[in-house]
């Protein structure tokens, strides 16, 4: 099958290097069709782009948005299979590609998505939730209608999916658009969708890209605000201040248990031993005010 790499960029810096090298690296997978699409970089990424021969697409901010930047590139895409891959998302070795796209073989596969590991001096908060939320055994998702109970009891453990490296046939995609009235987690809706039409998702932790982010405090609470609006609008979550407030008290503890434990040095331990339930609290709330968005 034919594929399409969708590569986002916005002022990429040196990461794009990286990136790149690691698609050119790739094993086992016939020539791909590489295409960036950048939103006002003004750091040089556009001139690396056009060294490297990547077929580039520029857009405004103004024309930005996660899931609609994300269907352009599906149909700028010329592959059976198209790969969306973030810029900061680092194929870890020689067969990310490879094995990311190989559960489509099986026609009953709709999409695959990649694990994910924390890049290098990650904070305590982001490794462990990393972590948790790609961990190393396959998971290979499908509605059961004979008990369709199991799905709606576990529907935000059975639709996690991320865009950060995945790839999905073309021709559901084009079916299948990304919601463009999302502001975030349209990767998440579109799970969704494409299971209760009756098709398999595969989550391929032997597909690999080193990713992780380093966001401010206001960062992660806007963010988290943003994920709760955008879950409102798809499933039934109930908003709850107690809630929240004991769920990053919950996760606090496990925060400072793994941190404690951990290899850090101790000058870290102590930075982030007052950090982390602060971060956990905006977290918590921003996911719940979110949720009582309008």
């Amino acid at each position: 099958m034919s594929v399409s790499i969708v590569l986002l960029t916005h002022n990429a810096g040196a990461d794009l290097v990286h990136v790149l090298d690691g698609i050119e690296a790739q094993h086992g997978v016939p020539d791909v069709e590489v295409i960036a699409i950048d939103t006002e970089s003004a750091d040089g990424t556009r001139d690396l782009l056009a060294r490297r021969g990547i077929r580039t697409v520029g857009i405004t901010k103004r024309e930005f948005s996660h899931p609609g930047t994300r269907n352009a590139g599906v149909r700028l895409a010329g592959g059976e299979i198209v790969v969306f891959l973030v810029q900061d998302a680092i194929p870890a070795n020689q067969r990310w590609l490879a094995n990311l796209i190989a559960p489509l073989e099986h026609p009953d596969v709709a999409a695959a998505y990649s694990r994910q590991v924390p890049r290098d001096g990650a904070n305590p908060i982001e490794r462990r939730d990393i972590h948790r939320g790609a961990p190393a055994t396959r998971r290979v998702k499908r509605i059961d209608e004979a008990d369709r109970g199991t799905y709606e009891r576990n529907v935000l453990e059975f639709i996690m999916f991320s865009d950060v490296a995945s790839c999905a046939r073309r021709e559901l995609l084009v079916k299948f658009p990304f919601d463009e009235t999302l502001p975030m987690v349209e990767d998440q809706e579109w799970c969704k969708r494409i299971l209760e039409a009756g098709w398999t998702v595969v989550y391929e932790p032997t597909s690999v890209v080193a990713h992780s982010h380093e966001h401010s405090l206001r960062q992660l609470y806007r963010r988290h605000r943003d994920y709760g609006r955008s879950f409102a609008r798809f499933v039934e979550l109930r908003p709850s201040t107690r809630g929240a407030i004991a769920g990053a008290a919950y996760e606090t503890v496990g925060d400072w248990l793994d941190l404690l434990g951990g290899p850090a040095p101790l000058t870290t331990k102590l930075r982030w031993l007052p950090a982390i339930p602060i971060r956990r609290l905006a977290m918590k709330l921003g996911f719940d005010r979110g949720l009582r968005a309008p």
